[in-house]
């Protein structure tokens, strides 16, 4: 046992100095992702300390030695390791996934998360900031923003950067507890247009979970964007996440406003279906069409998905839909400076505060 923590310690202490040695960074220099793939900025985990979480890399190559940290400040805390006393940890279909557990003691906060490997192929490591957010316990009630259609790079109405940093700036002094952004991140998913808005994203003080909208494909080809660029950027964009017995779904309807005109898509959406319900759920997407209202208003509330929030239309929507009344919840795009605050309590949508003010203010 002592020689099995002995080389704990030194591989803790030599990765370390990968950060000096290597120049670890949060993305790839053109800020698409790198080694780390989930939790991310546009994908963080919400964690209670004391329990585990999921870390997944981008990797097609055994690993021999790991070892996964959180950052705060001066403040590291190692959530992971292992040796290579052990036997090297095997990638399946070019991903690997390791489970970290954060302490018990863990300060909570929002947290920065690197990670440090060293294989047949040599070391290297990546940070991911922003990433994790530890909760003492998990809130009885919590509120979260809800931003849509940023439109990042569109020149009518101008400035649309410093009408993002504005909102950043509101929702920090509001506080929250996370922020929805769902979709039209960018205006013509350029590497450009997501630079700019990941900049901005990281002024928020909450995790920021977003989805994927019709822009930020580029419209297919026409932008030369190629028609994975959001994923390169943000990740995925089918995913769930819990805070405590609450799960949040994200769906991506990439070109189409009909998500279920997608097979994998929908195969998808009903193997999360299949999971014990939570007790109360919201899907978020960039937008919903009518002739989905019937699966919809029937599948999501008998699994306790009370509401459906979007964007896409640049319109203020709070409606209904329904026998077992599906909230449908929009708010005006964020270009004109809109959001909404949203306040959950007792397993159900207890207020919206809606916020506007014009983009020039």
């Amino acid at each position: 046992m002592r020689k099995r923590n002995l080389g704990r310690a030194a591989l803790f202490c030599s990765l370390l100095l990968v950060v000096a040695c290597l120049g670890v960074s949060a993305r790839n220099l053109d800020c698409t992702l790198g080694l780390i793939a989930r939790p991310i900025s546009t994908v963080p985990a919400i964690v209670k300390a004391g329990d585990a979480f999921d870390v997944t890399l981008a990797t097609d190559k055994p690993v021999e030695e790991m070892a996964v940290l959180l950052f705060q400040g001066s403040e590291r805390t190692t959530v992971f390791t292992h040796s290579s006393q052990e036997p090297p940890l095997q990638p399946k279909q070019g991903v690997l996934i390791v489970q970290a557990t954060v302490p018990g003691n863990m300060k909570p906060g929002l947290y920065d998360l690197s990670v440090y490997v060293r294989g047949k192929a040599g070391r290297s490591g990546d940070t991911s900031e922003r990433a994790v957010k530890v909760v003492a316990e998990w809130p009885q009630s919590y509120s979260f923003a809800h931003v849509t259609d940023v439109h990042i790079g569109r020149q009518d109405p101008p400035f649309r950067d410093e009408v993002f940093k504005r909102t950043a700036s509101e929702i920090n002094r509001i506080g929250v507890d996370f922020v929805l952004i769902t979709g039209d991140l960018t205006d013509n998913g350029t590497p450009e247009q997501y630079r700019r808005f990941l900049e901005i994203l990281d002024s928020f003080d909450a995790p920021t979970f977003v989805a994927a909208g019709n822009h930020d494909r580029g419209e297919g080809a026409e932008f030369g964007s190629p028609k994975n660029i959001y994923e390169h950027y943000c990740g995925p964009a089918n995913y769930t996440f819990d805070l405590g017995s609450h799960r949040y779904l994200c769906t991506d309807t990439r070109w189409t406003a009909e998500f279920l005109v997608y097979p994998a898509y929908r195969s998808w959406l009903e193997d999360q279906l299949k999971r014990p319900n939570p007790s109360f759920g919201i899907v978020f997407s960039h937008r919903i069409s009518q002739t989905e209202y019937p699966y919809f208003q029937e599948q999501l509330p008998a699994h306790n998905y009370r509401a459906f929030v979007y964007g896409h239309t640049h319109d203020d929507v709070m409606s209904w839909i329904g026998p077992k009344r599906l909230m449908l919840l929009n708010t005006s795009q964020e270009l004109l400076g809109t959001y909404n605050i949203v306040k959950i309590e007792n397993d159900q949508v207890a207020v919206i505060d809606h916020h506007h003010r014009a983009a020039t203010d």
